[in-house]
């Protein structure tokens, strides 16, 4: 929504226009449909089928390899179904209209801007101190969890960050710092089938209502960890 604010693309754009390399399927797959998850790209996040790679570093690029020839689950704007597989495409699109790699992007349009800075991305070749340990629970025994390499999670979700950071992005977001109003009432809105059903779902969030109150929220979950 920002680089559409900036002129640098349309949310109607093909996503062929920046990645050309990926092939349309037989249909039209736009920046909207990654966004709302209703691209009909299956993911790539498949911790069985991928269980033995998933301690191995992967570029963005070679996650891509993994569904860039899998058949599409439904034609786009037909269904929803979440798949992480549209934010690893949306950060390729960054890096792509902006010339900067998707961490340089994050950390110079939003984390120093608002001054969180105890936010990075955080990918396997950097060592973090204070880093929190994830955990699972297995028949009632606490153990660590399995590691994940993060380039896993690459802009699908490997940001590290602290409470007091997030509520700076919550009050910047809201009162139109980062992007416009305009803009994040279109993200605060359901999506529109291809049948005309809304679904409860916009731009990146699920929305909701929760005793009278609209209810905007998102959750997500890696290797040890679950917000």
């Amino acid at each position: 929504l920002k680089l559409e604010e900036e002129g640098k693309l349309n949310l109607m754009d093909s996503i062929q226009k920046f990645i050309p390399e990926f092939p349309n399927k037989g249909n039209t797959i736009t920046i909207e449909h990654l966004l709302t998850h209703t691209s009909g790209i299956p993911g790539y996040m498949d911790w069985e089928k991928n269980y033995d790679k998933w301690n191995l570093y992967y570029s963005p690029k070679d996650l891509i390899k993994l569904i860039i020839d899998e058949p599409l689950d439904f034609r786009p704007g037909d269904s929803f179904d979440y798949c992480n597989s549209g934010y690893l495409l949306l950060g390729q699109i960054i890096e792509q209209v902006t010339g900067s790699s998707f961490n340089d992007y994050l950390k110079r349009e939003v984390f120093d801007k608002i001054g969180m800075i105890n936010s990075s991305t955080n990918d396997h070749k950097t060592s973090t101190p204070h880093l929190a340990n994830g955990y699972t629970r297995t028949n009632d025994e606490i153990a660590s969890a399995e590691f994940a390499d993060r380039s896993w999670a690459y802009s699908a979700g490997n940001i590290i960050s602290t409470v007091n950071d997030l509520n700076l992005w919550y009050l910047h977001l809201f009162n139109g710092a980062i992007i416009s109003r305009t803009s994040l009432e279109k993200a605060l809105t359901p999506f529109v089938l291809n049948n005309g059903d809304s679904i409860n779902y916009g731009y990146g969030w699920y929305l909701e209502n929760f005793q009278g109150e609209k209810l905007i929220y998102h959750g997500g979950s890696m290797s040890g960890f679950y917000s």
